[in-house]
């Protein structure tokens, strides 16, 4: 008895090592595309004040570059939606694997207690709890619990991290609304203030219709300005809808998490 005891132990310890190993692969990976999301959603954040220790892109109306600003970090965020997928892949098939393997061993004990009776019967029966707790008893039924509590621990962490990085790109969504908001607001506060261009002289060696020359083109680089904004909220919306973060498949969620964390309670309670 101790010699199986000892045995059931040291494989319990070892097939945990392995299922650590690979789900924590997968945690490490997930965590670090969640900080290059929000790492990259900061970039063109609206107040330099809420992080005041990470750089800012300027994507001001007044900045020259404000353009290619907006194109360049669009053009960072697809290069995301490629960006080490393979490798991504070959994580999730170990994922799934693992997720298989600890659901099977914990179907095993489940099956046996519904076998003896753990859906039915009178509770005052003696010889139905001594079967039930004979069975709870088994090494084998303590062990595939604890590899299923560990799988689906790090199974839940896993899905929540993707889901906290495609959320990341839901306020790089929101900070380029606000820029354009921002841009619009000024353009439409010049134009209420037309009395300016009247009470400043023109100077000599520029003549007024220089000066409105010099006006109209600013207005038209605003413009044209907004529309760059325009299209790159309407880009970055489908790319958040088509290339998202994605566990075994699945678009990766606070639901997804909230269904692995329910259907598990609900195991282990049946177990125990």
């Amino acid at each position: 008895v101790a010699a199986a005891i000892c045995l059931s132990m040291f494989t319990t310890t070892m097939v945990a090592t392995i299922f650590v190993i690979f789900l924590s692969v997968n945690v490490a990976h997930y965590y670090r595309m969640k900080v290059v999301n929000k790492w990259l959603a900061l970039l063109i954040r609206v107040s330099f004040e809420a992080h005041p220790h990470f750089p800012q892109i300027q994507l001001c109306a007044n900045s020259h570059y404000g353009s290619h600003n907006t194109l360049a970090w669009l053009q960072c965020r697809s290069l995301l939606c490629y960006f080490g997928k393979r490798f991504e892949a070959r994580l999730d098939f170990y994922m799934v694997m693992v997720a298989f393997l600890a659901v099977v061993a914990i179907a095993v004990p489940a099956l046996r207690l519904l076998q003896a009776g753990g859906f039915g019967g009178d509770a005052d029966d003696d010889e139905l709890k001594s079967d039930l707790q004979s069975e709870r008893a088994k090494p084998f039924t303590w062990t595939a619990l604890f590899l299923f509590i560990i799988t689906m621990s790090m199974l839940t962490v896993t899905v929540l991290f993707a889901a906290d990085g495609n959320r990341q790109f839901e306020s790089a969504l929101s900070s380029l609304s606000q820029h354009r908001i921002k841009l619009r607001a000024a353009l439409t506060e010049r134009d209420f203030r037309p009395d300016d261009r009247k009470r400043s002289p023109a100077p000599r060696d520029r003549p007024a219709a220089r000066l409105d020359s010099t006006a109209k083109s600013g207005d038209t680089q605003a413009t044209n300005f907004e529309d760059t904004l325009q299209l790159a909220k309407e880009e970055l919306d489908l790319l958040n809808r088509v290339h998202v973060l994605r566990v075994a498949g699945q678009p990766a969620d606070a639901s997804m998490a909230l269904s692995i964390v329910t259907t598990s309670t609900t195991v282990v309670a049946y177990i125990l």
